[in-house]
């Protein structure tokens, strides 16, 4: 299980090495255009996150159970990521 919060990234292999490449990337914008490729990088990024979302809620997890894992409120998880168009 990956942790957010806390001491680490737990189970999820590889979230910590792209952590420090993202932050070598970042440290290499130089020029508008590189800003732009790494905020399209961070929508790519945040589209995937919302598809993992899906999938969760899919899987049965709760608003609650997202909530507690990134150190949110469930009501801030159904803000962020509502489980259906009806709820956006």
């Amino acid at each position: 299980m990956l942790e957010i919060n806390g001491a680490g990234y737990g189970g999820a292999p590889g979230v910590r090495r792209w952590e420090r490449k993202l932050t070598a990337l970042a440290r290499q914008i130089d020029d508008p255009e590189a800003l732009g490729q790494v905020l399209d990088l961070v929508d790519h990024l945040n589209r995937q996150i919302g598809t993992a979302v899906r999938d969760l809620y899919a899987e049965g997890h709760s608003t609650a159970d997202l909530g507690a894992a990134l150190g949110i409120s469930r009501q801030a998880v159904a803000k962020r990521w509502p489980r259906s168009e009806r709820e956006r």
